[in-house]
């Protein structure tokens, strides 16, 4: 099982990461998950998916990823979001949360370790 993530040039941080072939939009967040059914992600920009909104709970159809085939998934990052750094993670199939193990920058969301982006 791995994960990798694709975060833009111009506006991530996080300098580990690098192009992948399959994704032509420079903008998004890519998980190559292998087996997984669903997956989501999770943010400062979207209350944690709603568990940080009225609900207190995740809501699955929040920033869902698309399946790309293969085991990856994809999803564009908001284009208005303002600058400033935002913590982020992946949501696997409705439980297991997964910080971006391509990026080195990190933080913490309710004891969790979670992956950082920087929009500049």
């Amino acid at each position: 099982m791995r994960a990798i993530a694709l975060l833009c040039a111009l506006i991530c941080g996080c300098s580990a990461l690098t192009p992948v072939s399959r994704s032509t939009d420079p903008t998004g967040l890519l998980l190559s998950y292998p087996g997984a059914s669903r997956v989501q992600v999770v943010s400062d920009w979207n209350l944690w998916g709603g568990a940080e909104g009225p609900t207190g709970r995740f809501e699955p159809m929040t920033d869902e990823m698309t399946d790309q085939g293969g085991g990856e998934w994809f999803l564009s990052i908001p284009a208005d979001l303002p600058r400033g750094m935002y913590r982020y993670a992946f949501l696997v199939d409705g439980y297991r949360l997964l910080s971006d193990p391509m990026c080195s920058e990190r933080g913490f969301w309710n004891g969790q370790e979670v992956s950082l982006l920087e929009v500049r």
